[in-house]
């Protein structure tokens, strides 16, 4: 049961004892030695998450099937507060769990950051297209996790496609018109942007997307990382926290190639 004082709390303030709780609930279903790095980085990308710093963030590093995702969104729901209002979302065609705040599923495709680019994948180069018509429900398919905190997302339809960059402010939305093997893109220059977390014991990622360089123009690309600077500033200064968890970061772009890549 969460306490009166933690629910007249500001939308953007959390005791820090909800940390430890947070962490608990990750340790008790990656109870490996080895998970404990993964254990502190995914405590950290939730809290951002629930605090604003981050509308959404993708649980990697380890095999988080769809079972997994019912169990969290349970555990986030007893351990309540802003945590409990968290949405967890398992998208099967990338065999993909993310957690998002209910926010974000507040948002049309056409309105969301940044106005996203559609990028068909299975040719030599990606190409732009116009959003599939299969997308034109995709927020009906998703809203029940507001009523249960967890939506299974399966496909839309023949053209497969992953609302997963959507979910983390990614600025494109691949579009896959054959087979998993077209998931990979070969020849790739990507344009990397990491947004980190400094005053850790280890480097803490905040957030990271790459983009196809020859999309950079379309994209406008500068624009996308000023805004991204921009908002998670002015979450800082909204925060007015003496917690030092969220102070030096930074964000950084920088352009890698790859014979090939798994977008």
């Amino acid at each position: 049961m969460v306490s009166d004082n933690l629910q007249r709390l500001p939308s953007h303030q959390i005791p820090t004892c909800y940390l430890s709780k947070l962490s608990n609930l990750l340790q008790l279903h990656l109870p490996s030695p080895r998970h404990a790095h993964l254990v502190q980085r995914l405590t950290l990308d939730l809290w951002a998450v629930a605090t604003g710093l981050r509308q959404g963030c993708l649980i990697d590093g380890c095999s988080f099937p769809e079972a997994l995702a019912y169990t969290l969104s349970a555990g986030l729901n007893k351990i309540g507060g802003r945590l409990g209002e968290l949405i967890v979302i398992h998208e099967q065609v990338t065999e993909s769990t993310f957690v998002c705040s209910e926010s974000r599923l507040t948002f049309s495709f056409r309105d969301c950051f940044s106005s996203p680019v559609f990028v068909e994948l299975g040719g030599k180069e990606p190409v732009i297209v116009e959003m599939p018509k299969e997308l034109e429900n995709v927020l009906e398919n998703i809203q029940v996790a507001r009523v249960r905190q967890l939506a299974i997302v399966n496909g839309f339809g023949p053209k497969r496609v992953s609302v997963a960059g959507w979910l983390l402010d990614f600025p494109v939305i691949y579009v896959v018109p054959g087979h998993q093997s077209d998931w990979t893109w070969r020849g790739a220059r990507l344009k990397v942007v990491n947004v980190e977390l400094g005053g850790q014991d280890r480097l803490h990622q905040l957030t990271a997307y790459s983009i196809p360089a020859e999309l950079e123009i379309a994209l406008k690309h500068d624009t996308i990382v000023k805004r991204f600077r921009d908002k998670i500033m002015f979450q800082l200064q909204a925060l007015k926290s003496d917690d030092q968890v969220w102070k030096n970061v930074e964000v950084h772009v920088r352009l890698v190639e790859m014979d090939q890549v798994a977008l």
